[in-house]
């Protein structure tokens, strides 16, 4: 007994969710009819109940199917099928027939299969969108390369929703549409060769200080690099700070273990009369002294790239902190 009611529950709620998925029709009387010569598809409904009107709804827009739509995006195309995009409504179609006050072609009421349409859309993205490419630094032989950027394109799903179902909704109403063109928005580069900025690339085989705008080689100087007890770290780093007349703190070191603590700002100052601070510990860009100049084009250094005062002081208002220095052999 007990299972013959847990059977009775199940087909109780089994008809309940079917009776969910039927068409809620308008509160007719058993005797209403259309009182007007309405057509759906060519279709007549005058005389028709509600229940009459509806199967004829139902077959006359089954028997007109809407024509496959083809969607342009980015020299793709894609094939929209209509009839799984949208769903008639049946009991709004059926109250706009009982509605009509005159006799009239009644354009059938659909509504918009979202998940359907929305997956669409992200297919055509899928298949179009592409990211843009920004213009990049490459070092190859000492010498600087910058790569060409390119923009990228991307699909506005939102907007394209939006398009398509107002294009189905009119195909639905009977406008001829024959192909629908999606235009991707242009995602612009972040950074392109006209924007990439100084670059700085010490060749330490060269002794050379190589100072870029963009790609173009805007000025060489000559350098003193580090010497092999304390060589100049090779790798890439940036520019973290500048300073005008710096002062020369020890940092003691071995090497400085017979210099003072302090040296003030001038330019018998180890580090001349400007100085450009890398991302490297304890290196720096920076002048000299006038008597160690002849140590330029040599490897006479403590790991810093030495400059004449001059140099120092040509460079420094060309070189904006966070500048990338590359340190190459």
């Amino acid at each position: 007994m007990k299972a013959r009611r847990t059977t009775y529950k199940l087909l109780a709620t089994l008809l309940a969710a079917a009776l969910l998925t039927l068409p809620v029709m308008p509160a007719f009387a058993a005797d209403d009819t259309v009182a007007f010569a309405v057509t759906v598809r060519g279709v007549s409904l005058l005389g028709l109940n509600a229940s009459e009107a509806s199967d004829t709804i139902v077959a006359a827009c089954a028997a007109s199917r809407l024509a496959t739509l083809p969607v342009v995006a980015d020299g793709h195309v894609f094939l929209l099928d209509p009839n799984s995009s949208l769903r008639l409504d049946v009991a709004a179609t059926v109250a706009a027939a009982f509605a009509s006050t005159e006799a009239t072609a009644l354009v059938p009421v659909y509504t918009v299969d979202a998940p359907v349409l929305s997956a669409f859309v992200t297919t055509i993205a899928r298949a179009v969108d592409r990211k843009a490419v920004d213009a990049k630094r490459v070092v190859s032989k000492r010498r600087l390369k910058v790569s060409g950027s390119s923009a990228g394109v991307r699909v506005d799903q939102a907007a394209t929703v939006r398009t398509l179902t107002a294009t189905l909704f009119g195909e639905a109403a009977g406008a001829a549409v024959s192909t629908l063109t999606v235009t991707p928005t242009v995602v612009a580069p972040k950074v392109t060769v006209g924007t990439i900025g100084k670059t700085l690339i010490v060749s330490l085989g060269e002794f050379k200080l190589l100072l870029y705008n963009g790609a173009k080689l805007e000025k060489v100087y000559r350098c003193a690099v580090g010497m092999r007890r304390y060589p100049t770290p090779q790798g890439t780093f940036k520019v973290t700070g500048k300073a005008v007349n710096p002062a020369w703190h020890n940092n003691g070191g071995d090497w400085a273990a017979h210099m003072p603590a302090y040296i003030a700002p001038g330019r018998n100052n180890p580090l001349g009369t400007r100085a450009l601070y890398l991302s490297a510990s304890g290196i720096r860009i920076h002048g000299i002294p006038a008597s160690e100049n002849r140590s330029i084009g040599h490897a006479a250094s403590h790991g810093c790239i030495r400059l004449k005062n001059s140099d120092a002081v040509n460079i420094y208002p060309r070189v904006a902190v966070g500048t990338p220095v590359y340190i190459v052999k």
